[in-house]
């Protein structure tokens, strides 16, 4: 005997767009001047200089002033991808018209294996989209309450499994009693980041998971509604069964008046 319980999807996935450029190198903006992307390498809050890793890979030095934007001084931190005009300098190379495109560079990948935790908290990356508690009943084993678990998380789209536990109750069939076995988890989307200076590929990292997240809170909510539409028709089928008990009730009342 299998079932299943769920609570309402939780979190949604987020969103992230951007616009593309070539990353092949230095590049004219129409009849504009050359420009180039980089990473912040260091940057001193104090005397607001620091220098950029080039895409060319060399460095650049620069100073907030040379910010296109003066109010985003705020979101320069070691990491962070920018978009610059290079010129020579009396000490070296320059990074002017600077614009910051991102304070921090990520690149996303969704685990590989589906992520088990007994515990309900992530250890390493983020949760991009999660469901509501679902519980998985057998009564022929734990092992198969809890494969029933993994297996349904799978086919929703999910990636993770969060607060595993087990939980048992009480079955029974005419005398018969006997133990009905149940895992318990949340499932979700989650997915790890690392440190990149390449916006192509973290856009289309950051496009990845979000669909993958997308696609899991679809899923997760279709079969949400599933769930309800058949407990409805067990409900349903409980009121014929009890309007049927009571016709046939009155049925042989009155066939036993009338003998």
């Amino acid at each position: 005997m299998d079932d299943a319980v769920n609570t309402d999807a939780g979190a949604e996935a987020s969103d992230s767009r951007g616009r593309r450029s070539d990353r092949s190198g230095s590049r004219r903006s129409g009849a504009g001047p050359v420009r180039m992307h980089g990473s912040v390498r260091s940057f001193v809050g104090a005397k607001r200089f620091g220098f950029i890793d080039g895409e060319d890979g060399q460095s650049y030095f620069f100073h907030a002033n040379g910010l296109t934007d003066p109010t985003s001084a705020g979101d320069i931190a070691i990491g962070a991808l920018v978009e610059f005009e290079p010129h020579p300098g009396p000490k070296g190379l320059e990074a002017r018209r600077v614009i910051v495109e991102r304070s921090k560079g990520e690149l996303w990948t969704l685990p590989e294996k589906l992520v088990i935790c007994r515990d309900s908290k992530l250890r390493h990356g983020e949760i991009f989209a999660i469901g509501g508690p679902v519980t998985c009943w057998s009564d022929s084993s734990p092992d198969t309450a809890r494969r029933e678990l993994l297996e349904l998380a799978e086919s929703l789209g999910a990636n993770a499994v969060l607060g595993l536990a087990y939980t048992k109750r009480t079955g029974s069939s005419g005398n018969y009693q006997f133990t009905v076995h149940g895992f318990t988890a949340s499932l979700a989307v989650i997915a790890e980041s690392r440190p990149s200076a390449d916006l192509d590929r973290i856009r289309a990292s950051e496009l990845h998971r979000d669909e993958a997240a997308a696609e899991f809170v679809r899923r997760h909510q279709e079969y949400i509604q599933r769930l309800a539409e058949e407990e409805a028709w067990r409900g349903k089928q409980i009121v014929w069964m009890a309007v049927f008990v009571v016709l046939m009730v009155f049925v042989l009342a009155v066939a036993s008046r009338i003998k």
